[in-house]
């Protein structure tokens, strides 16, 4: 037995990496009045592919560094290539800096090595069914999910690291490998798209349901994601996919489809009063992460509402012409 009071600890034990998006940051917990992602501690993702795991790391590294210039961030990604990951980064917008690495690696004591090489402090493990380790000098077998684990949060602690491991679900959102996985991470969520005509018309819903949370209260939160992550704008759901860790709505969902009003109104004041229908189709015209469909929707209902005016191509003969583009209104204007 051991005191705990004779048990030191390190310098930055309460210190936590903020994203800068307090919603999200309050999702990975609460390390001494800050949220963040706590040195030292490994965060679990699990999600079907398509669901936006790899986009959303890069988006949270990429704010991270923002917030702290001497964050370093490492993605090792098995799923894919360095190239591939850079081409998806650049279609989200993201400018790449030099604290920010990449590397097809997934034989963990190699990346141990690259890790420390390049001093990082940030590490995306994509994804952790990818991973090798040597063979157990014991057994002579292969390691099981908890002496992988072992492994890898033993690394975090001793270099005071980050480590997020992607994972999968299958196609009902159930995780994917043992159940020893989660029991072994500190923070876990599972990530699912909210089913559409659940009251979020013409907007991709991802819930991140709570599994487990060693740093503070359990959260299910929602957020926008369509090819890139909205991270300002959550929705809490009235009804999670997962367990009842769902937050109540509280009109969050109206409050939601206010605000992406408010957005398409004065983005269309700022491009004079005219939002042109090829801007949107060819996503040059943004409105809080929402997808062309709903912004093309949204115009269709303030059009109805008398906030617009449609104006149409010139006829061709041929049944009505398509609308070429939308006028704000003088009274909305003022």
């Amino acid at each position: 037995m051991q005191s705990l009071s004779s048990v030191t600890l390190p310098s930055n034990w309460n210190s936590a990496i903020p994203t800068g998006y307090q919603a999200f940051d309050e999702l990975l917990g609460n390390c001494g009045g800050v949220y963040g992602a706590r040195a030292s501690k490994l965060i679990l993702l699990s999600a079907q592919s398509g669901t936006g795991k790899t986009r959303l790391c890069l988006t949270v590294g990429k704010a991270m560094s923002k917030v702290d210039s001497d964050v370093r961030y490492g993605h090792f990604t098995g799923e894919q290539s360095v190239m591939a990951l850079a081409v998806m980064g650049k279609t989200m917008g993201i400018d790449f800096s030099d604290n920010m690495l990449a590397d097809s690696e997934n034989y963990w004591p190699a990346i141990e090595r690259k890790i420390i090489e390049n001093n990082l402090n940030v590490v995306v493990i994509d994804s952790f069914p990818m991973l090798s380790f040597p063979i157990d000098n014991g057994t002579k077998k292969a390691l099981d999910t908890k002496a992988k684990v072992g492994k890898i949060a033993d690394f975090a602690a001793k270099y005071n690291i980050t480590v997020i491991l992607l994972n999968h679900t299958d196609k009902k959102g159930n995780r994917g490998g043992r159940n020893e996985l989660l029991h072994l991470v500190d923070v876990a969520y599972t990530m699912r798209m909210v089913p559409d005509g659940d009251g979020y018309e013409g907007c991709k819903v991802v819930e991140f349901h709570c599994d487990k949370n060693r740093e503070g209260s359990p959260v299910s939160r929602a957020f926008p994601f369509n090819g890139s992550w909205d991270l300002d704008c959550p929705f809490e759901l009235a009804k999670s996919t997962g367990n009842e860790t769902g937050e109540a709505n509280d009109g969050k969902v109206a409050e939601r489809k206010a605000f992406q009003r408010e957005c398409l109104l004065n983005n269309i004041i700022d491009c004079n009063n005219i939002v042109h229908r090829d801007d949107v189709e060819n996503s040059t015209f943004e409105v809080s992460g929402m997808a062309k469909s709903g912004i093309l929707s949204l115009l269709r209902n303030l059009t109805e509402e008398g906030v617009l005016t449609a104006v149409r191509e010139a006829s061709s003969g041929r049944g009505q012409p398509a609308i070429s583009h939308w006028v704000l209104n003088e009274k909305e204007n003022g």
